[in-house]
């Protein structure tokens, strides 16, 4: 601000100037009246014009400060509405893939169960037929060896030395049989049981496929989240705690292995 001072002059008090008169005085008293009052309204219309300018300076503040809190709020519930929707959608992925391998874990279970079932139902009427075999072949022995000793008490020595031939030719075929008989109870028993362990082989490796292609498109949607976020907010919009999450690389599995019997 710039400060005027006039000083009206009095009546009598005159100029160093030679005077003019006392129209001169007058004129002068005038002319200073005038500037003192046109000084006082430039003082008010420039008090006026400041207060204007504080009052407007103070709503642009506010108006700017309202914007601000209405963008934090909405950057807030923006954060916290994609930090739910990656929960929900991680929960229902979890879910998902649990009830996946539950029923591939069932199915597998049933499957074992059934094959374990029809093993033990090979192997009874395996060993039915072999008794069976073993019997019919005692029982034809036990004949043979009853008509061989009526025969031995009808004929003599002769017919002794030639009843021990055929008993011992009957003995030794028995003894074939028998052990034709075990040995096919042997390689049936073994391809049973080497058919049993292919099949819960093959159902372990399908399970073991399907939980790692399910784990492997949980990654890969996880990792597709995270970039869809990290394009969508710029790193300074992020929170703290998700810094690690959304920065850190995509996750590689090691290749499935399968398991051959």
């Amino acid at each position: 601000f710039f400060f005027f001072f006039f000083f009206q002059a009095e009546d009598g008090i005159r100029d160093a100037q030679e005077s003019r008169g006392l129209g001169d005085v007058y004129k002068r008293q005038m002319l200073n009246r005038k500037l003192s009052m046109a000084w006082e309204k430039w003082q008010q219309t420039a008090a006026e014009l400041a207060y204007q300018q504080q009052l407007i300076r103070r709503g642009l503040m506010r108006m700017i400060r309202a914007k601000l809190a209405q963008a934090m709020a909405q950057w807030k519930f923006v954060c916290e509405s994609s930090r739910d929707q990656r929960a929900a959608l991680a929960k229902s992925l979890a879910r998902w893939i649990n009830q996946k391998l539950t029923a591939a874990f069932n199915t597998w279970h049933e499957q074992a169960q059934e094959m374990a079932r029809q093993r033990a139902l090979i192997k009874h009427a395996a060993m039915k037929l072999v008794l069976r075999k073993l019997s019919m072949a005692f029982q034809k022995w036990m004949e043979e060896a009853q008509s061989i000793a009526e025969e031995k008490r009808l004929l003599g020595g002769a017919a002794t030395r030639w009843l021990k031939k055929m008993l011992g030719a009957a003995f030794n075929s028995w003894k074939e049989r028998l052990a034709e008989a075990r040995h096919q109870a042997y390689m049936m028993t073994q391809s049973l049981v080497s058919w049993c362990l292919r099949d819960l082989v093959k159902g372990f490796n399908t399970w073991r496929s399907v939980a790692y292609h399910w784990r492997l498109r949980q990654v890969q949607a996880e990792y597709k989240l995270r970039t869809k976020v990290r394009d969508a907010y710029p790193v300074e919009q992020w929170l703290p705690s998700a810094l690690p999450h959304l920065s850190s690389p995509k996750k590689e599995l090691p290749p499935l292995a399968h398991t051959n019997l």
